[in-house]
């Protein structure tokens, strides 16, 4: 009975552990958690595993006191009383009956969890420093921009919404995030999401423009940015589209060269580090 007893509470308070206290962590993790989980279901979920802790906790001290209760009972002049192993065989069963019945309740609960839990190791590890957010439609070359300005490894394929989380990179103490791709709508998907949560937290936004694409798509892409932090335009693919009459940055050592001032000041100014 204890045994069985110490294990569920274990198992249980390891699950709780897994969770960060969401009250606690950075509002953009609070923000990307609502994003990438069901995030009330979520808390829900915890909650239930909660209860069933302090369930499973109660009813191993109901039983233990009840087992002692019955082993005094049950002994005369020091020596056990026929039949006590085997009522106390059947006071365990009740107890694991108990304990089960408890535990099937949050049968739906476990899972979720799992799936939940998965969903947040996939978010990155945010640095306090200088954060650069690449943005755009998708396909319009933010994972190969930051794998130029970075020693970071983005899969690119030749196909859109190839990235579905957020990717990281640095360089010159240089925060940069590579985001899923955008498209100027009112109701971003769960990905796109994840996109607008870094660029609200970002310190600049490099708006990563595709001479390929439709123009009035990404001239809406560029109004929104400017609605949320400082901008920095970034032409991709001039190597397919020299003649583009798009204005902005071109190459990633240009692009490089006009973000360093721009975080100096920033550092100066609001105190955000640039990392050593």
């Amino acid at each position: 009975l204890e045994a069985v007893g110490k294990y569920v509470d274990q198992y249980l308070g390891d699950i709780l552990d897994a969770f960060p206290k969401f009250d606690d962590i950075d509002e953009i993790y609070r923000e990307l958690a609502t994003a990438v989980t069901d995030y009330p279901h979520m808390r829900k979920s915890l909650g239930a595993v909660d209860w069933s802790k302090r369930k499973s906790h109660h009813l191993r001290l109901q039983y233990r006191a009840f087992m002692r209760r019955m082993s005094k009972k049950q002994t005369h002049f020091g020596k056990t009383v026929p039949g006590t192993h085997d009522a106390q065989q059947e006071v365990t069963r009740k107890y694991q009956g108990r304990l089960c019945s408890v535990l099937k309740q949050i049968d739906e609960n476990l899972v979720s969890l799992e799936v939940a839990r998965k969903a947040l190791r996939r978010l990155p590890e945010l640095k306090n420093a200088f954060t650069v957010v690449l943005f755009g439609m998708p396909n319009a070359g933010k994972s190969t921009l930051l794998g130029k300005l970075t020693t970071a490894t983005p899969e690119v394929q030749p196909y859109a919404f190839t990235t579905k989380s957020l990717n990281l990179g640095y360089v010159h103490g240089i925060q940069f995030i590579d985001t899923p791709g955008v498209l100027s709508r009112d109701h971003a998907n769960d990905i796109e999401l994840q996109a607008e949560i870094a660029a609200k937290h970002a310190d600049l936004i490099c708006l990563v423009l595709d001479p390929s694409m439709d123009d009035a798509e990404q001239k809406r892409l560029l109004v929104r940015a400017k609605s949320i932090a400082q901008v920095l335009v970034y032409v991709s693919k001039t190597d397919l589209y020299p003649d583009t009459p798009i204005d902005g940055v071109r190459s990633p050592e240009e692009l490089l060269a006009a973000i360093q001032p721009i975080a100096a000041e920033h550092v100066s100014v609001k105190g955000k580090p640039i990392l050593s």
